[in-house]
């Protein structure tokens, strides 16, 4: 009895064993949960005191991103070249998808011109920073020019440079980037520190203009498309007109005038068969008329065929030098590219700009003298053209003091053009005796 007492008291009062275990695991879970609780409620002060650094980081992998596709690109355009640079061999140099490259830069275009952006722009603007205190515009020249050599000439920037020169022809837009982002603001910026010299009594030579030489290429191209198969000359040969200058391949206008011969060998048997019966008077008039119409077209045809396959090859329309290849044997050359440039020599001009104040002392047919390093005394140039607008850097203020801002283009013929080079810089004195302006 008293068993079964202490057996109900023990099953009514105290708890068993099983449910303080059952207790205790509920207690310890949620001793768990609390402390699991706990230890989550501070992970979103955290994750908000992270949060702000996270647009950061993501900026600066995008830059770094950036920047390693633009090295790449840079070795793939010096090792390459501009035309034979792909996409993927830019993206499997820097180390990312295709696709990347592409929210970076919509084509290989743009690429080459955030290369010359990154490269070349920020020295070319150290050209518009004012000489230090007590230092000279000269001394501020030659530390530029000290400056070009060590980080252009001796670098892989100037590798950038000889690319656009050789790709530039090609490729007229790259060439006006690198004319509109590199060379204006270069000239934009000596042109600021030769004035500041001229203000400063550095340069007191009143009539002197600094310009450049250059020519007028005669450009010599196929009329169709097709694959450069033979070139009979080279930079710098001589050559007269009607020399022969390069062929094309001429399989499908060979082809096409086979076809044409073959039509005009139907058409005539036409004719004769029409004209025969016309005689006998078994033809009517309207066969004859209409073999007749046939038999012309299809000599028209084959005339155009035969003009088709002789311009293949290429002829110098003038006499002068070869300039510059463009596509050499085995390439490609689209219609209507050039495949080489020819320089004649009466093309070669000298082109100079001279303030507004001196624009009243010439005129053309006025002869000005000439110099270059190294070059003859005796040379001289005969203005042929000169500018009715001007040219300046707004804002100008038309006042008294400000007019000689303003600077008109002058072109003049050389008269011994083959001691000039293309590209050469040179001096125009303006002193010399000027007839036709004194006439006027």
């Amino acid at each position: 009895m008293s068993n079964t007492r202490t057996g109900s008291g023990t099953s009514r009062g105290a708890p068993s064993k099983s449910a303080i275990g059952r207790r205790g695991d509920k207690a310890a879970i949620g001793g768990q949960g609390e402390k699991a609780a706990s230890v989550k409620t501070p992970k979103p002060a955290l994750a908000k005191a992270q949060s702000p650094k996270s647009p950061s980081n993501r900026a600066e992998r995008t830059a770094e991103r950036r920047e390693a596709i633009i090295e790449a690109a840079l070795d793939e355009f010096i090792s390459r070249g501009f035309t034979a640079t792909r996409i993927d061999d830019v993206a499997r140099r820097a180390g990312v998808a295709k696709g990347t490259i592409y929210l970076h830069f919509k084509d290989k275009e743009s690429m080459f011109e955030e290369l010359i952006r990154t490269a070349l722009v920020p020295l070319i603007g150290r050209l518009h920073a004012p000489p230090p205190i007590g230092g000279s515009v000269r001394d501020a020249v030659e530390a530029f020019a000290r400056t070009f050599i060590q980080e252009v000439a001796s670098t892989r920037r100037g590798d950038i440079v000889r690319l656009i020169v050789a790709e530039g022809p090609r490729f007229p837009s790259i060439a006006d980037f690198y004319y509109r982002e590199v060379v204006s603001r270069g000239l934009a910026g000596m042109r600021a520190l030769i004035e500041l010299a001229v203000s400063r009594g550095e340069i007191q030579q009143k009539n002197l203009a600094q310009g450049w030489v250059e020519a007028d290429m005669i450009f010599v191209s196929p009329d169709e498309s097709g694959r450069v198969i033979k070139l009979d000359v080279r930079e710098g040969d001589e050559v007269k007109q009607g020399a022969p200058l390069y062929s094309v391949d001429d399989d499908l206008q060979k082809a096409d005038l086979n076809q044409n011969n073959a039509t005009l060998a139907n058409a005539q048997q036409t004719y004769d068969r029409a004209a025969s019966l016309n005689k006998t008077g078994s033809g009517t008039q309207a066969n004859l008329d209409s073999a007749v119409s046939a038999l012309r077209v299809a000599e028209a045809r084959v005339n155009t065929s035969q003009t088709r396959l002789t311009r293949r090859s290429g002829f110098a329309p003038v006499s002068g030098t070869i300039q510059q290849i463009y596509f050499r044997e085995g390439e490609m050359v689209p219609a209507q590219r050039p495949v080489l440039s020819i320089m004649p020599p009466g093309n070669m001009k000298v082109r100079f700009y001279v303030p507004e104040p001196d624009l009243p002392k010439l005129a053309v047919g006025d002869e000005v003298r000439v110099t270059c390093d190294n070059c003859a005394g005796d040379l001289t140039a005969k203005i042929y053209f000169i500018a009715t607008s001007a040219e300046y850097t707004p804002p100008v203020i038309y006042s008294l003091d400000e007019r000689n801002k303003l600077v008109y283009l002058i072109q003049a013929r050389p008269s011994r053009p083959d001691t000039l080079r293309v590209g050469q810089p040179i001096s125009v004195f303006l002193g010399a005796k000027i007839p036709v302006a004194d006439k006027r």
